[in-house]
């Protein structure tokens, strides 16, 4: 039968021999994974460690080391021309993404242009980000850059996926056969006509806990696109029980049990991956949602990995575009915080602000209180407590809602079962709560599902989060390093304001002004759709300065367009400062990023 399982009590069991932290020298892209055991690296001191949060930050470095799997290896992905190699650098050598400039077709003139720089195409975007992957010499990556066809060309990076931490199903009010009140499966919400496109390793097509959920001829494997998305790892079939495992008798219950679910196969069976195949699974995510049959969409993105880095624009950053892209096709994605316990401001995909940001709660008993006390987590090797913030999680104002994390219960690869840990178990709680919600309003866009998320969710002191989404003065979840609490999410909160009153909408964001050209006595400005607080967008404002930074001066009302020609009393040999803001019914929202231009004659 399906189960609910809740870890029994390990308090008082010895305490482990931890290996020191010490980040590796390369960054790898790598599950947000635990260990099974005590883990060693070489030439890395050995030290027993006290059990306070701040010994217990010691660790959180290991996280992000593929314990499971062995060392990741130094290559690219399986099936990929001659070896492209992770460097000390955090990029994938001899590996590039590049991004045409509109009106020019990767799939007609890849090609063509990767010959011509002395390098070759591996996969191709026309929808993520109307690109390529470009396989050559940094030599040739120039070359290729000064073609005037080619917007930019960036450095591949290696992917990380955020290892597994499932015991939450009742603890966010998603099932619970002894207070069916408080289930949002017994009150109807259950996912039906959602689906979930969970980019991860695969998933173990055959499970009998979940074969019966999977889209089959909808799935895709990006690193050997001759096979179907089979997970050789157990990540990603661990991640999809806990999402939308079956009411069907056998082994777990997910959040959304009549989901369906689209396996994008973005690691390899030693949990590998780079930038180049997420884009890879992010385009075809979006050729489902643009080939005309609205019964193949995809409602929700799934995605338990990332990567430590700066970030761009919508515009100049290829995974960040990938993700706007999507937002604007009505897609909601929820990405894992990630587990190494320092503010989540960096870690990609989840501090873009278009997705849902998740952070992992210590449940070990489904209820509030705190009441299970503490004890060794067997999976990870390490004490935590009931009802506090998961110690190796991340943290931060990026970081939209928690869910639980530790000690997880759900399917892997062989029609096995196991318990795992990790914001990347926190993930897809959440992703099943955005499929009830959906289910409940399939016009959900994915600002609102945000906010419904939020807004509905639970503070530490058991109260609701309410309009502002925030638990400003309504407790602090222990062990929370910013103290600033983010809710957690509840099921069937969200699922019934989902369904019924809107939430109440703010301000829109920022867009992002992305060119300031100059003219005879005129400057062109273009920039970027914003969401929209939950409120349409009524238009937007530009403003104008002399100086750098100094105080600026509206411009013009401009429309619902997202581009301006401003030709009031521009004098040529001037440099302008401009910057512009989006409008809705609620308030302005706030300026963009500045930009520069010289009008000459």
């Amino acid at each position: 039968m399906d189960r609910l399982a809740v870890p029994s009590s390990t308090t008082g069991l010895p305490f482990p021999t931890i290996a020191e932290d010490n980040p590796p020298e390369r960054n790898y892209l790598v599950p947000i994974l635990s260990s099974h055991r005590p883990v060693s690296v070489p030439g890395h001191r050995i030290a027993r460690i006290a059990g306070s949060r701040l010994a217990r930050a010691v660790v959180i470095g290991l996280l992000l080391v593929p314990l499971l799997a062995g060392p990741v290896s130094a290559r690219g992905p399986v099936g990929t021309p001659a070896g492209p190699t992770v460097a000390a650098t955090h990029v994938v050598s001899d590996s590039w993404i590049v991004q045409l400039r509109p009106g020019v077709s990767p799939a007609a003139e890849a090609a063509g242009l990767a010959r011509a720089a002395g390098g070759s195409v591996g996969l191709v975007f026309p929808l993520a980000v109307n690109g390529f992957q470009f396989y050559g010499s940094a030599a040739a990556a120039q070359a290729l850059a000064r073609n005037p066809h080619v917007a930019s060309v960036t450095p591949d990076r290696p992917m990380h996926l955020i290892e597994s931490l499932p015991n939450g199903i009742e603890r966010i009010w998603a099932f619970d056969n002894d207070a069916p009140a408080n289930s949002a499966f017994h009150q109807g919400f259950r996912g039906n006509g959602a689906r979930i496109a969970i980019l991860d390793t695969g998933v173990d097509v055959d499970h009998p806990d979940l074969v019966g959920a999977i889209d089959h001829s909808l799935g895709k494997n990006c690193v050997n696109p001759a096979l179907p998305p089979e997970d050789g790892y157990g990540h990603g079939t661990h991640v999809s029980g806990t999402a939308l495992a079956p009411l069907n008798g056998v082994g777990v219950v997910g959040v959304a049990p009549e989901a369906r679910l689209v396996p994008v196969k973005i690691f390899d069976d030693a949990g590998n991956s780079s930038e180049a195949l997420v884009l890879c699974g992010f385009n075809h995510v979006l050729s489902l949602n643009a080939d005309g049959n609205p019964s193949n969409d995809v409602d929700v993105m799934s995605m338990s990995f990332g990567e430590d880095r700066s970030w761009g624009d919508c515009v100049t950053d290829p995974l960040h575009t990938a993700v706007c892209n999507a937002y604007a096709a009505g897609i909601a994605m929820v990405a894992g915080a990630g587990n190494s316990a320092v503010n989540a401001g960096t870690f990609v995909p989840a501090a873009f602000p278009e997705v849902i940001s998740v952070s992992a709660l210590a449940d070990f008993d489904a209820a509030r209180g705190g009441l299970a006390g503490c004890g060794l987590v067997p999976d990870l090797g390490w004490f935590d407590c009931d009802d506090t913030f998961a110690f190796f999680s991340n943290y931060g104002a990026s970081v939209d809602v928690m869910a639980p994390g530790v000690s997880i219960y759900s399917t892997t690869k062989n029609g096995g079962y196991a318990t795992q840990s990790g914001t990347s178990m926190a993930t897809p709680h959440v992703s099943g709560v955005v499929a009830l919600m959906v289910a409940a309003n399939p016009g959900l866009t994915p600002a609102a599902a945000a906010a419904f998320l939020r807004q509905s969710g639970e503070c530490p002191d058991g109260t609701v989060a309410g309009a502002d989404g925030a638990c400003t003065g309504q407790g602090t979840w222990a062990d929370d390093p910013d103290g600033a609490p983010e809710p957690l999410a509840n099921a069937l909160g969200a699922a019934l304001a989902a369904g019924g009153t809107p939430p109440t909408p703010t301000a829109p964001a920022a867009p992002t002004l992305t060119s300031a050209t100059a003219g005879d006595g005129s400057v062109a400005l273009a920039w970027t759709t914003p969401p929209d607080g939950g409120s349409p967008l009524t238009g937007y404002e530009v403003w104008r300065s002399t100086t750098a930074g100094g105080e600026a001066f509206h411009v013009a009302p401009v429309g619902l367009g997202t581009t301006y020609t401003d030709t009031t009393n521009v004098t040529n040999g001037t440099t302008y400062y401009y910057q512009v803001r989006a409008v809705n019914a609620v308030n302005p929202g706030p300026l963009s990023n500045e930009r520069s231009a010289t009008p000459a004659a």
